[in-house]
């Protein structure tokens, strides 16, 4: 089976996924690099606009960063050792052993699993690491949270990739190539006005499918209701995202 992340809607959207995703909290990075034995190479899998790719330049010397959208890929944050290319996560050109991690952030379920768990089995150096995780559905209290679930299950129900399921399920239905490790919770957090958490759900790929397909603005619809939740929107409020982390290490021999 070819790989089903085709930049999806990402590449038309870059701009607004780059200004409205959250980032990654900088303490993932840091127990991630305390896991790693080395820190020469790391392998960020479907940057898209570079992430988790600039959380990883803090702590490894050279971040290779690769996706198959150029767009994205023209949006990206900049560092001097990181190296943006577009590039396939199921074949790629780097040699054996020669990463000390990969990571996937919010994409694995866009993967080719058998054959990207392939390629980084061969790629991995000896007790190299493979990081994956996702973030939730966000957090900012019982009446916003309620519109943006309505939102999320009834309204796009049905305008979501069937590949988002896998995402929900944390990836409990893939075999991971090596043995899991027991990993912490992690959590971004941000302090985001009312305008920021609309044009992040105006980031959605479902939002988009919704878009093009009904020739109308989901979020427009339930705009009063948004707004009547968050109840004053010239104040800021707090943004959660629980993120699930899944970890596993080559083997030595």
């Amino acid at each position: 089976m070819e790989s089903v992340y085709k930049g999806f809607n990402f590449s038309s959207n870059a701009e607004n996924y780059r200004r409205y995703r959250p980032d990654y909290p900088d303490d993932l990075f840091h127990y991630l690099a305390m896991l790693s034995d080395n820190h020469e190479n790391a392998w960020d899998v479907a940057t898209g606009n570079g992430q988790a790719a600039i959380g990883l330049a803090q702590h490894f010397t050279k971040v290779y960063a690769s996706d198959i959208s150029t767009r994205q890929l023209e949006n990206a944050h900049q560092r001097k050792n990181i190296k943006y290319f577009v590039g396939s996560a199921e074949q790629c050109k780097f040699p054996d052993e020669s990463m000390d991690i990969i990571t996937v952030a919010q994409a694995l379920h866009w993967l080719d699993i058998e054959k990207f768990f392939s390629e980084a089995k061969r790629i991995l150096r000896p007790g190299g690491i493979l990081a994956v995780w996702n973030y939730q559905l966000l957090e900012i209290n019982l009446e916003v949270d309620a519109v943006i679930r309505h939102l999320y299950g009834h309204v796009l129900g049905d305008y979501w990739p069937m590949q988002r399921k896998t995402l929900e399920n944390h990836f409990s239905e893939f075999q991971f190539p090596f043995q899991t490790i027991p990993a912490p919770d992690f959590k971004v957090e941000k302090t985001w006005t009312f305008d920021q958490v609309i044009g992040y759900l105006n980031s959605w790929s479902a939002t988009q499918n919704y878009i093009q397909q009904e020739q109308k603005n989901p979020i427009s619809q339930l705009s009063q209701k948004l707004i009547f939740a968050w109840c004053d929107t010239n104040h800021m409020k707090k943004v959660r995202w629980p993120i699930k982390l899944t970890v596993c290490r080559k083997p030595e021999s």
